[in-house]
């Protein structure tokens, strides 16, 4: 049997990463690029695949069954997603669509096509709330009950997306396990689409119904995530080397303990993108895009301001424009 093949879009000071990962995945690299100028053709060579100048041409025209954005997407539109759906190739990005909700509008991907809005066909790679340990804790976090409070850490290296990557994982696990917060008081070391390897973000959330939540995220350090949840059951931490489940009087109810692998960022997403190329893996919802991007954009505010920020401001203005 042929193996599926992709494009990867990516850094060139990851090349050798990305072909592990691929290689992990049993996926073939059939055509690669970079958004820097000049260095796609070197960059190719060095994969042995075709050279990729144009992102969205390649994607439109591919007969790949997968794409991976690991660098900035340059140039992805709504009818270039909307063919490459129609031909089955999968898009998949390790990296935000866009540096704001009102760019991402203006490349026509929040818009509804025939029933479909082209942006929920691109996954968010890896997410904490697919991963394996996550899926394993769903009956445990049911039966957690309500949430009064979740505290989430973050940590993406940039070459697992840098601190952007970061703090959309943590705000996807929030929308997951609870909703789009109502307000974001956050602060940061720089904004986000400036961010270097040793930047910082954290925010604290309030949601609609008076519950809280607070994200700590990072460039530095390995590729990580920890989710703590706080209730009248207790207290509920999930990792990826596994759950740890305390009552309210300090006894252990439940423990989960996963493979060491399954912490390691190659592994889960080699993982990942095998799991987009097998036709009989099960497919779980896509990213909540227009909610990722305004939460980011209420937060990247707010550290300006020092004021909390709506998300929801964010949604009215782009969305009634659009």
């Amino acid at each position: 049997m042929t193996p599926p093949n992709a494009i990867a879009w990516l850094d060139p000071d990851d090349a050798l990463a990305v072909a592990g990962i691929f290689a992990s995945a049993g996926i073939t690299i059939s055509a690669a690029g970079t958004p820097e100028r000049g260095r796609s053709t070197r960059l190719a060579e060095q994969l042995g695949a075709e050279p990729v100048t144009d992102l969205r041409a390649a994607i439109a025209s591919s007969s790949a069954s997968l794409a991976l954005l690991a660098a900035d997407p340059l140039g992805l539109d709504a009818r270039t997603v909307l063919a490459a759906d129609a031909r089955g190739l999968r898009i998949a990005t390790a990296v935000p669509l866009a540096r704001s909700l009102a760019d991402l509008a203006e490349t026509g991907l929040l818009k509804e096509h025939a029933g479909t809005r082209p942006a929920d066909l691109i996954r968010f790679v890896p997410r904490p709330r697919h991963h394996p340990v996550f899926l394993a804790a769903a009956e445990v976090i049911e039966a957690f009950g309500r949430i009064a409070h979740v505290s989430i850490d973050s940590n993406a290296p940039r070459s697992a997306g840098g601190l952007t990557a970061s703090v959309f994982a943590a705000i996807d696990s929030a929308l997951a396990l609870i909703a789009t917060p109502e307000l974001v008081d956050a602060t940061a070391s720089r904004p986000l689409h400036q961010a270097t390897d040793t930047d910082h973000a954290a925010a604290l959330l309030r949601f609609p119904d008076g519950r809280s939540g607070q994200l700590t995220c990072t460039a530095a350090g390995p590729w990580s995530w920890r989710i703590t949840l706080v209730g009248e059951e207790g207290r509920l931490t999930i990792r990826p080397s596994g759950f740890d489940w305390f009552g309210p009087d300090g006894t252990r109810r439940d423990d989960h303990r996963a493979d060491a692998a399954r912490s390691l960022y190659p592994t889960v997403l080699a993982e990942t993108l095998a799991d987009l190329t097998d036709p009989t893996a099960r497919r779980g919802p896509g990213p909540d895009w227009i909610s990722l991007h305004a939460t980011a954009d209420a937060a990247d505010l707010s550290a300006r301001t020092g004021q909390p920020e709506s998300p929801a401001t964010f949604v009215r203005a782009t969305m009634s424009n659009g």
